[in-house]
C-alpha cells in the first residue's frame, strides 16, 4: 500500500495507483477522497505510482512514477519517472519519455528535452 498525505490528511492506496488533485478534487484511481483541498497544496506520497496530475502545489513522490507525470507546480522524486513530465520544477532520477519543464534537475533522459531554464545530468 502507498501513502497518500494531501496537506497533512493520510490516505492509503493501492500499489501502482494513478493519482490527481485538478478542480479542487483529489482522487484515487479515479475516486474522489475527502482531501483538503486548498490553494497552497502539499502532496507527499510515499511508493510507487501509476500516473501523477495536479493543477497546482508541491508535489513528492517518496519513488518511481512508472506512467506520466503532469504538475503545474514543483515535482519532486528520489526515483525515476517512466513516461512523459510537463511541470514548473523538476528534481527525479532518470526520465524515460519527453520533458517540458520550467527547470530540470535529473539523471539520463530518454526523449525530447524542453525547458525554461537550467538542464543537469
Amino acid at each position: 500500500m502507498n501513502r497518500v498525505t494531501v496537506n497533512g490528511v493520510t490516505y492509503e492506496a493501492p500499489a501502482g495507483s494513478s493519482i490527481s488533485v485538478v478542480n479542487g478534487v483529489a482522487k484515487i484511481n479515479g475516486v474522489a477522497v475527502d482531501a483538503p483541498v486548498k490553494s497552497d497544496l502539499k502532496i507527499e506520497i510515499t511508493g510507487d505510482l501509476m500516473n501523477f496530475s495536479s493543477d497546482n502545489g508541491d508535489i513528492v513522490v517518496n519513488g518511481n512514477i512508472h506512467g506520466n507525470a503532469q504538475v503545474n507546480g514543483e515535482l519532486h522524486t528520489t526515483g525515476n519517472i517512466g513516461g512523459n513530465v510537463n511541470c514548473g520544477t523538476l528534481a527525479c532520477g532518470n526520465i524515460g519519455g519527453d520533458v517540458k519543464c520550467g527547470s530540470i534537475n535529473c539523471g539520463d533522459i530518454n526523449g525530447n528535452v524542453k525547458a525554461g531554464s537550467v538542464i543537469r545530468r
